[in-house]
Protein backbone atom coordinates (compact mmCIF):
# COMPACT_ATOMS: atom_id res chain seq x y z
CA UNK A 1 0.00 0.00 0.00
CA UNK A 2 1.36 3.14 -0.93
CA UNK A 3 1.73 5.56 2.30
CA UNK A 4 -0.19 8.45 2.38
CA UNK A 5 1.02 12.27 2.30
CA UNK A 6 0.73 14.00 5.96
CA UNK A 7 0.63 17.25 4.63
CA UNK A 8 0.04 20.05 1.87
CA UNK A 9 3.79 20.33 1.77
CA UNK A 10 4.90 16.32 1.75
CA UNK A 11 2.70 16.17 -1.56
CA UNK A 12 3.82 19.43 -3.14
CA UNK A 13 7.55 17.52 -2.42
CA UNK A 14 5.87 14.28 -3.80
CA UNK A 15 4.62 15.57 -7.06
CA UNK A 16 7.75 17.87 -8.10
CA UNK A 17 9.83 14.51 -7.80
CA UNK A 18 7.28 12.94 -9.92
CA UNK A 19 7.76 16.78 -12.37
CA UNK A 20 3.67 16.70 -12.52
CA UNK A 21 3.12 20.73 -12.98
CA UNK A 22 -0.55 20.16 -13.44
CA UNK A 23 -0.52 18.57 -9.51
CA UNK A 24 2.28 20.93 -8.52
CA UNK A 25 0.14 23.85 -9.31
CA UNK A 26 -3.27 22.32 -7.62
CA UNK A 27 -1.65 22.10 -4.50
CA UNK A 28 0.03 25.55 -4.64
CA UNK A 29 -3.20 26.96 -5.76
CA UNK A 30 -4.73 25.04 -2.23
CA UNK A 31 -2.06 26.83 -0.53
CA UNK A 32 1.09 24.62 -0.34
CA UNK A 33 4.23 26.33 0.94
CA UNK A 34 7.12 25.83 -1.35
CA UNK A 35 10.19 26.64 1.48
CA UNK A 36 8.24 24.48 3.76
CA UNK A 37 10.08 20.66 4.20
CA UNK A 38 7.91 17.91 3.80
CA UNK A 39 8.87 14.96 6.06
CA UNK A 40 11.58 13.86 4.11
CA UNK A 41 13.71 17.23 5.14
CA UNK A 42 13.43 18.76 1.32
CA UNK A 43 10.97 21.74 0.29
CA UNK A 44 9.40 21.62 -2.46
CA UNK A 45 12.09 24.08 -3.94
CA UNK A 46 15.25 22.42 -3.43
CA UNK A 47 13.55 19.39 -4.77
CA UNK A 48 12.88 21.27 -8.49
CA UNK A 49 16.61 21.85 -8.06
CA UNK A 50 17.22 18.07 -8.26
CA UNK A 51 14.50 16.77 -10.54
CA UNK A 52 12.88 19.58 -12.76
CA UNK A 53 14.09 18.50 -16.10
CA UNK A 54 12.59 21.98 -17.90
CA UNK A 55 12.26 24.33 -15.26
CA UNK A 56 8.55 24.85 -15.43
CA UNK A 57 7.97 23.65 -12.03
CA UNK A 58 10.60 25.90 -10.72
CA UNK A 59 8.58 28.81 -12.25
CA UNK A 60 5.56 28.15 -10.74
CA UNK A 61 6.80 27.30 -7.20
CA UNK A 62 8.50 30.68 -7.38
CA UNK A 63 5.41 32.51 -9.04
CA UNK A 64 3.91 31.06 -5.53
CA UNK A 65 6.57 32.79 -3.17
CA UNK A 66 9.19 30.16 -3.60
CA UNK A 67 12.55 31.82 -2.20
CA UNK A 68 15.28 31.01 -5.27
CA UNK A 69 17.94 31.48 -2.29
CA UNK A 70 16.86 29.07 0.44
CA UNK A 71 19.41 27.44 1.93
CA UNK A 72 19.40 23.61 3.75
CA UNK A 73 20.85 22.93 6.99
CA UNK A 74 24.45 22.49 4.80
CA UNK A 75 23.94 25.62 3.34
CA UNK A 76 23.49 24.12 -0.01
CA UNK A 77 20.45 26.17 -2.48
CA UNK A 78 18.32 25.10 -4.93
CA UNK A 79 20.88 26.27 -7.33
CA UNK A 80 23.65 24.27 -5.89
CA UNK A 81 21.19 21.28 -5.85
CA UNK A 82 20.32 21.95 -10.32
CA UNK A 83 24.19 22.12 -10.80
CA UNK A 84 25.31 19.32 -9.09
CA UNK A 85 22.25 17.21 -10.80
CA UNK A 86 22.86 18.85 -14.21
CA UNK A 87 26.83 17.75 -14.19
CA UNK A 88 25.99 14.20 -11.93
CA UNK A 89 22.86 13.28 -14.92
CA UNK A 90 25.12 13.94 -17.84
CA UNK A 91 27.67 11.76 -16.22
CA UNK A 92 25.51 9.28 -15.42
CA UNK A 93 24.04 9.83 -19.01
CA UNK A 94 27.62 9.30 -20.50
CA UNK A 95 26.37 12.54 -22.22
CA UNK A 96 29.09 15.34 -23.50
CA UNK A 97 26.56 17.96 -23.15
CA UNK A 98 25.56 19.54 -19.73
CA UNK A 99 21.76 20.53 -20.06
CA UNK A 100 21.99 23.87 -17.84
CA UNK A 101 18.00 24.68 -18.48
CA UNK A 102 17.25 24.21 -14.80
CA UNK A 103 20.19 26.23 -13.87
CA UNK A 104 19.28 28.87 -16.12
CA UNK A 105 15.95 29.22 -14.73
CA UNK A 106 17.29 29.52 -11.74
CA UNK A 107 19.78 32.40 -12.32
CA UNK A 108 16.70 34.31 -14.17
CA UNK A 109 14.36 34.14 -11.43
CA UNK A 110 16.97 35.80 -8.95
CA UNK A 111 19.29 32.66 -7.61
CA UNK A 112 22.47 34.31 -6.13
CA UNK A 113 25.37 31.83 -7.74
CA UNK A 114 27.83 33.81 -5.29
CA UNK A 115 26.02 32.16 -1.90
CA UNK A 116 28.49 29.69 -0.12
CA UNK A 117 27.36 26.45 1.63
CA UNK A 118 28.36 25.75 5.27
CA UNK A 119 31.89 24.83 3.83
CA UNK A 120 32.39 27.73 1.65
CA UNK A 121 31.30 26.56 -1.49
CA UNK A 122 29.74 28.17 -4.23
CA UNK A 123 28.05 26.70 -7.04
CA UNK A 124 31.18 27.09 -9.53
CA UNK A 125 32.64 25.54 -6.50
CA UNK A 126 30.27 22.28 -7.41
CA UNK A 127 31.19 22.46 -10.80
CA UNK A 128 34.61 22.15 -10.17
CA UNK A 129 34.30 19.38 -7.91
CA UNK A 130 33.91 17.66 -10.80
CA UNK A 131 36.96 18.43 -13.00
CA UNK A 132 38.00 20.80 -15.88
CA UNK A 133 35.57 19.43 -18.32
CA UNK A 134 32.52 20.18 -15.88
CA UNK A 135 34.08 23.84 -14.93
CA UNK A 136 34.57 24.29 -18.15
CA UNK A 137 31.54 23.67 -19.71
CA UNK A 138 29.70 26.18 -16.27
CA UNK A 139 31.99 28.92 -16.76
CA UNK A 140 30.83 29.01 -20.96
CA UNK A 141 27.22 29.09 -19.95
CA UNK A 142 27.56 31.69 -17.44
CA UNK A 143 29.77 33.63 -20.04
CA UNK A 144 26.87 32.99 -22.46
CA UNK A 145 24.08 34.85 -20.11
CA UNK A 146 26.55 37.29 -19.30
CA UNK A 147 26.60 36.14 -15.71
CA UNK A 148 30.30 35.48 -15.73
Amino acid sequence: MEETPESLEDSLVHEVWRQDLAAVQRLLDAGANPNIPGRNCSSAIMCAGENDETGEIVRALVAAGADVNLQDDSGWTPLHQAVDMAIDGANQMDRTEIDWTTVGVFLELGANPNLADKYGRTVADIASAYGDNAKQSFDDFLRTRGAG
